[in-house]
């Protein structure tokens, strides 16, 4: 498993380390810049396999439908918009954000 660090500043990321590489300009933005980014909201993610649910912040709802919408066009073989090394990073800055809602929602 990655090393993750997060560093936050009055409540907003400021740094992204992951294996002590800095990760937050080049993935974060990559992903932020894919057809699948959208700002969502405050709310429950419910996984639709277990049917587990949590609560998560606006982030953490953003990162876990990017991961979901990459995931399914990765899975339907179309053209994906970014590699799965991103995907990667995504889903370790939800693991570092929210380590219960990455074991119940994507792991």
């Amino acid at each position: 498993m990655a090393k993750v660090e997060v560093t936050f500043e009055d409540g907003k990321i400021t740094a992204l380390k992951v294996d002590g590489k800095d990760r937050l300009k080049q993935d974060l933005i990559k992903a932020m810049n894919t057809t699948y980014w959208r700002e969502w909201l405050p709310g429950v993610a419910v996984n639709p396999v277990s049917n587990a649910s949590v609560k998560l912040t606006g982030l953490e709802m953003s990162i876990y439908w990017w991961c979901r919408l990459w995931y399914g066009r990765f899975s339907s073989g179309r053209t994906l918009e970014v590699p799965v090394k991103t995907y990667d990073w995504m889903k370790y800055l939800l693991l570092a954000l929210n380590p219960n809602a990455y074991s119940k929602l994507l792991d």
